[in-house]
C-alpha cells in the first residue's frame, strides 16, 4: 500500500491526465481533483473497473488501482467519468477577482 504523501503525488498525477483528457485548462480544477479521494466515494475495495468492455476486480484494496484510465462501475454517481465531471465543471466555473477568490479546493 502507498503512503499519504504517496498518493497525493498519484493523485495530482491523475488530476493532470484527467484535465487533458478533457481538454481543459485549469489550476484551481487540478486542485481539486488531485484533492478528491475517489475511494471515499467508491466504499470498500478491490472495486470493479472497465478493462476491455468488462467489468474486473482491482487485484486489492489499494487506493493506487482507481487513479489509472480505467471507468469505476459507479458512472451514475459521477464518480466513474471524472473526464466527463472536469469538462463540465470547467464550463461552470467562473473566475473572481480580488480577495473574494478562492481556490476550488478551499471553497
Amino acid at each position: 500500500m502507498f503512503s499519504e504523501c504517496e498518493l497525493a503525488v498519484v493523485r495530482r498525477a491523475y488530476a493532470k491526465q484527467i484535465l487533458a483528457a478533457a481538454r481543459v485548462k485549469g489550476d484551481p480544477l487540478e486542485a481539486a481533483f488531485a484533492h478528491v479521494c475517489r475511494e471515499h466515494f467508491l466504499g470498500p475495495g478491490p472495486w470493479p473497473i472497465l478493462v476491455y468492455e468488462k467489468y474486473v476486480l482491482t487485484p486489492n484494496a489499494d487506493p493506487v488501482c482507481l487513479y489509472t484510465k480505467p471507468m469505476t462501475k459507479k458512472v451514475v454517481s459521477g464518480v466513474g467519468v471524472p473526464a466527463v465531471m472536469a469538462r463540465t465543471a470547467w464550463g461552470q466555473l467562473e473566475p473572481c477577482a480580488g480577495p473574494e477568490r478562492r481556490s476550488a479546493v478551499e471553497a
